[in-house]
């Protein structure tokens, strides 16, 4: 157990990493409620696809480390994406081991729908921020 000094200089709830982490988390809440709810997407799904739509064609060793997931949950989304029609695999020409991903026309349609409002709560969540704070937000973080 730490010495009462040490928990009296130690304060977690002001700790930086800590708040970070507690507001990253809740912000991701209630982010994937929104796309839970009008497109039935976990988040992984729903990175997979941002990802695609953000970079174009992708393997899913690509996908994990620009998302920062293992690629067992990529790979898990990958299945459900392809299932539901979002998604495509086709072979890697330039390595016959690998297989990149592309949306399909359905999953293009998807992400035209919901990122709209994807971007609408993104305001709402900014709007008490002045552009001048909006502006600083950005550059720290």
């Amino acid at each position: 157990m730490p010495a009462a000094k040490d928990r009296d200089t130690f304060d977690l709830s002001r700790f930086l990493p800590y708040l970070l982490d507690r507001l990253a988390g809740r912000m991701s809440e209630d982010l994937s409620a929104l796309y839970a709810a009008r497109a039935e997407l976990a988040t992984p799904d729903w990175r997979v696809l941002v990802w695609l739509h953000h970079a174009g064609p992708l393997s899913a060793q690509d996908i994990a480390l620009r998302a920062h997931m293992d690629k067992a949950t990529v790979s898990r989304a990958v299945g459900r994406l392809e299932t539901r029609g979002l998604l495509s695999r086709e072979l890697d020409p330039g390595d016959q081991r690998s297989r990149t991903l592309s949306l399909t026309r359905k999953g293009r349609g998807l992400l035209t729908r919901l990122l709209p409002q994807v971007q609408a709560w993104e305001t709402s969540l900014l709007e008490p921020l002045s552009a001048n704070e909006r502006g600083q937000l950005s550059q720290l973080l």
